[in-house]
């Protein structure tokens, strides 16, 4: 009988050690604040302090933009919320999610008020990027020039911004300076893609998911594809936006 307690003994010990240890991995998640409430109509910035002892995740709304996406441990977060030109002020729910825990942060925005002299001069800023399919750089059908997106930009501002006939619906398209990962473009709003061949049906390229894996996302830009057409007769394609 005592041989048995003698045999016993360390087992017991070893397993509360391993009790103890899979304590401290536990996975912990906090963050600095539950809500953010009475944020300005005409946008402004937060700060989410994070702190975890694992990978996490955001997801937030199309108008709210985190700083990062992903990380690990403990960072602080800028969240930069864009105007709310609705009439009424919109609720969303920040989300941050590790393997095991997740915590939801509640931001409520203001609708915008502006002075009527504010209305006529604010304008909806919206980042455009063309997306230049080519095979030949030498060949100028294909490879674009430099500068030549800028003009496009230009011309479309004039129209929507009542320049000519048009009434000025406060739009303005703007070059995107960075990519989907952050990066800076080294030619705004121009992304050159080497194909192997650049000639496309235009409405089979437009139903084709292939061609997802060229486009960034919806939310945050306009996605303009320039490539030659088999097609006669048809100057361009477009389709409602995503919703």
């Amino acid at each position: 009988m005592k041989i048995r307690l003698l045999f016993l003994l360390p087992l017991l010990t070893f397993l509360m050690m391993g009790c103890g240890d899979s304590d401290s991995d536990t996975a912990a998640l906090s963050v600095s604040r539950s809500s953010f409430n009475d944020i300005n109509g005409k946008g402004d910035q937060v700060t989410l302090n994070i702190n975890s002892n694992s990978t996490w995740v955001i997801s937030a709304p199309s108008w709210c933009s985190p700083s990062m996406k992903s990380g690990n441990n403990s960072s602080d977060v800028t969240f930069v919320i864009a105007p709310n030109i609705e009439q009424k002020s919109r609720t969303g729910t920040i989300k941050i999610s590790s393997d095991q825990i997740s915590r939801s942060v509640t931001i409520t925005q203001h609708a915008i008020t502006l002075t009527e002299a504010e209305i006529n001069s604010y304008s909806y800023k919206i980042p455009v990027v063309f997306h230049i399919l080519y095979q030949n750089k030498t060949t100028s059908t294909q490879y674009i020039k430099e500068g030549r997106v800028n003009e496009i930009i230009a011309a479309c501002n004039k129209l929507y911004g009542g320049s000519t006939n048009s009434s000025n619906i406060n739009i303005e398209f703007i070059l995107a300076t960075e990519d989907e990962k952050g990066n800076t473009l080294t030619e705004p709003g121009v992304d050159r893609i080497e194909v192997s061949n650049p000639i496309f049906d235009c409405e089979d390229f437009m139903g084709d998911e292939t061609k997802l894996k060229y486009v960034w996302d919806t939310d945050k830009y306009v996605n303009i594809f320039l490539y030659q057409f088999t097609n006669e007769n048809i100057l361009g394609i477009s389709h409602l936006p995503i919703q």
